[in-house]
């Protein structure tokens, strides 16, 4: 039988089941460092390194719990992108974008203030032209025929600039800057301040016991062997 979560934590395991991966700061937004450590000793969650912060994912009984694979673990890149967009869906929502739908991992249909649907898309790294080229041949018909737009997530403008002035009707670019942070402080700073805690709580019985044996009526007096 599976523990239950608490609140805060079946949050989280809906976010990770929704986004598959969401950063480290979305996490700990949710749930306390100690309920995230907690949750990551038991394999309920997992902290992925990437070399743009680390991001949280779903563990072994995590993805029991969703009913997935526990054998399955999601590779660097693909953490980092599905982060990365999670994290762009919210910038959008706050700016009065309406979530709708996920097509796939890397996919979301959002809906606009202007009631157009768009197809979100984007990667931590950017993404080459090639590669939109390839998708917007896919999808430039259906596009075209439902009024709808490709909405591409990039860190900068270099590789998207011409593709975007060539395709401006059909494609709109939401920029979203993170910084490369390659340290891996989480698990670390809290085994230390578990570590910690556990000196504490020693010590602390260490005295209790102490204290006990001087109170007791048959401890020996100063001097006096027992």
């Amino acid at each position: 039988m599976k523990v239950p979560l608490s609140e805060s934590a079946q949050k989280l395991h809906g976010e990770l089941v929704c986004w598959d991966a969401v950063f480290l700061g979305r996490a700990l937004s949710i749930v306390d460092a100690n309920t995230l450590y907690r949750l990551t000793l038991r394999g309920e969650t997992y902290i992925q390194p990437t070399p743009f912060g680390e991001v949280v994912v779903l563990g072994p009984e995590g993805r029991l719990r969703a009913k997935k694979s526990p054998y399955r673990r999601i590779t660097t890149d693909p953490a980092l992108n599905y982060a990365y967009l999670a994290l762009a869906i919210r910038q959008l929502q706050d700016l009065g974008y309406v979530y709708i739908e996920r097509e796939s991992p890397t996919r979301h249909w959002l809906r606009g203030s202007d009631m157009r649907r768009c197809l979100v898309i984007g990667q931590a790294r950017g993404m080459a032209s090639r590669t939109l080229r390839g998708l917007l041949t896919k999808r430039e018909v259906d596009l075209l025929r439902t009024g709808r737009r490709l909405l591409v997530v990039v860190p900068d403008l270099r590789t998207i600039r011409h593709f975007h002035a060539k395709h401006a009707t059909l494609v709109r670019i939401h920029l979203l800057r993170i910084p490369k942070d390659t340290g891996v402080q989480f698990l670390a700073e809290q085994e230390a301040v578990r570590r910690a805690r556990k000196r504490e709580l020693d010590l602390a019985g260490w005295h209790r016991r102490k204290a006990k044996i001087a109170s007791s009526p048959t401890a020996p007096e100063p001097g006096e062997v027992s």
